[in-house]
């Protein structure tokens, strides 16, 4: 006897199961590209690159530079970053070779410790070294891209603001890299901003919100 033509309702909720399995799998994605230029985007992006940063210069016993910069494209506020190391691994190198992808954060700028609001300085106890403010940082030219602030990875590491540091030249105990959000080319007056805390001895991240 044949079977009418059509499915049986195992093999319909055998389908159901399968799709709802796969529209699973796809959530983090999908969240993960709604998270893209915006704040929280941009700190997990700038958390990953400062970590990978600090496990490539203690995997290579090298020094590694992650460099940053405020830019505008097509009218919009962009953070840039990338990372880079010298061809000899070491600290006074003049010849660096990225290692990192070039990192396009839009809608996200980096600010000095002092800009951020007091209510969130007055969270932490102390006055960390802002990366914005750094006389000793060292500028990278990464491809076709120059970055004028960075943050300086030891093969012990720990993490520094002085560009070209020596044997003997002193980590900073905490170093803020402070974050605000921005709308195409202007600050919104409900701007939200953030600081990424680096302890200077480790690399350690620590994430200073409102």
């Amino acid at each position: 006897m044949k079977r009418a033509a059509g499915f049986t309702l195992i093999e319909l909720l055998t389908v159901i199961s399968i799709f709802g399995l796969i529209t699973l799998g796809t959530l983090p994605v999908i969240r993960s590209m709604g998270n893209s230029g915006t704040l929280e985007g941009g700190l997990y992006d700038i958390r990953g690159l400062l970590e990978y940063a600090r496990n490539e210069a203690v995997a290579r016993q090298a020094y590694v530079w992650v460099g940053f910069s405020n830019a505008i494209e097509n009218g919009s506020h962009e953070l840039v970053m990338a990372a880079a190391t010298a061809s000899d691994g070491s600290a006074t190198g003049t010849t660096l070779r990225g290692i990192s992808r070039i990192v396009r954060l839009p809608n996200v700028e980096v600010i000095e410790w002092n800009q951020l609001s007091a209510s969130l300085r007055n969270r932490f106890p102390g006055q960390p070294g802002s990366a914005m403010e750094n006389p000793n940082a060292r500028t990278l030219t990464v491809g076709s891209r120059t970055f004028p602030h960075s943050l300086t990875f030891t093969p012990q590491g720990s993490v520094m603001r002085h560009g070209s540091p020596t044997p003997l030249t002193p980590y900073d105990l905490w170093i803020d890299l402070s974050l605000r959000e921005t709308r195409g080319g202007t600050v919104p007056p409900d701007a939200r901003e953030v600081s990424l805390l680096i302890n200077g001895a480790n690399g350690v991240l620590q994430t200073l919100e409102p």
